[in-house]
């Protein structure tokens, strides 16, 4: 029997289009994954900086989902709009539909946003972006040089995992911090 699919969430997308090995990193991982139409309209750029200024750099999920690596799925039923409305009065637009179809769905989620643990860690199995990373860093044994240039970008794009997250001591070997 395979998991249930992954929902990602945007925070999730960015972190990984930031490592520029996003295929490679999903294709190491157990899927399918998907992502709510949300997402994609949420997923617009990337901060970089070049020569020393922070620019905007426009990201193209484009190329996943036509190799089906990503798959857009949006609310169907009643009971999912009406828990996407209830869910909005707390999380932005991209979390709250994720949470509603795999409530009613039974996927998992895939989301570094702590309100959104907080939230419904208690009621969907949720997932990190750095659970991701590690799967894949065992699955093609990364050489740590690679592993410090991913979470170097993933860094770079504003995600540092909390002093309590699981992977912290991980996360800070790895970077030498």
């Amino acid at each position: 029997m395979s998991d249930p699919p992954l929902l990602l969430d945007t925070c999730v997308v960015l972190s990984l289009c930031a490592t520029r090995r996003v295929k490679d990193i999903l294709d190491a991982n157990p899927g399918p994954f998907l992502i709510v139409d949300a997402v994609l309209r949420e997923t617009l750029y990337l901060h970089v900086v070049v020569d020393g200024v922070r620019e905007k750099e426009p990201v193209s999920l484009d190329p996943l989902l036509a190799t089906g690596t990503l798959a857009v799925v949006a609310p169907e039923t009643e009971a999912e709009f009406q828990t996407l409305i209830d869910l909005s009065l707390a999380l932005d637009d991209g979390e709250a539909m994720t949470c509603a179809i795999a409530l009613h769905r039974g996927y998992r989620v895939v989301t570094d946003e702590k309100k959104t643990v907080r939230l419904m860690g208690n009621q969907i199995p949720i997932i990190g972006t750095l659970d991701l990373i590690r799967t894949w860093a065992d699955e093609v044994t990364a050489p740590a040089s690679l592993l410090r240039e991913v979470l170097a970008a993933i860094a770079d794009r504003g995600y540092i995992p909390g002093p309590d997250h699981p992977h912290r001591a991980w996360w800070d070997q790895m970077l030498g911090g």
